[in-house]
């Protein structure tokens, strides 16, 4: 991992961050899919086509499931916000108030 290199991490700590990272990934995915189904947001070509114009074809193809919320900016902020809490040696809070980071929660795993 970029990230542990970069930190100078001993093996203890990259592993620990690996663990962690695809602990936080999974119950990412997990938090993402519950509530795509929980809410069940329709897509606007999907209103476009059932209610507006049957011919109407999208120019790109889109999956068929819920639209909200986006799993890719799901994982992707989980997995940056473990990495900075785990590797990042926070000790210039302007970096943080940067952005917008200045509270992160606890982030911790248990073997």
């Amino acid at each position: 991992m970029i990230a542990c290199k970069q930190n100078s991490a001993s093996y203890l700590k990259s592993a620990e961050a690996y663990a962690l990272t695809t602990v936080v990934l999974f119950n990412a995915f997990i938090s993402c899919w519950d509530e795509n189904c929980r809410s069940n947001l329709i897509r606007p070509e999907t209103v476009i086509y059932d209610d507006i114009d049957s011919d109407c074809k999208p120019t790109l193809q889109t999956p068929p499931f819920p639209e909200h919320t986006s799993g890719h900016s799901v994982i992707s902020s989980a997995v940056a916000l473990t990495l900075i809490k785990k590797l990042v040696v926070i000790s210039n809070l302007k970096i943080l108030e940067k952005l917008n980071l200045v509270y992160l929660p606890e982030i911790s795993i248990h073997f």
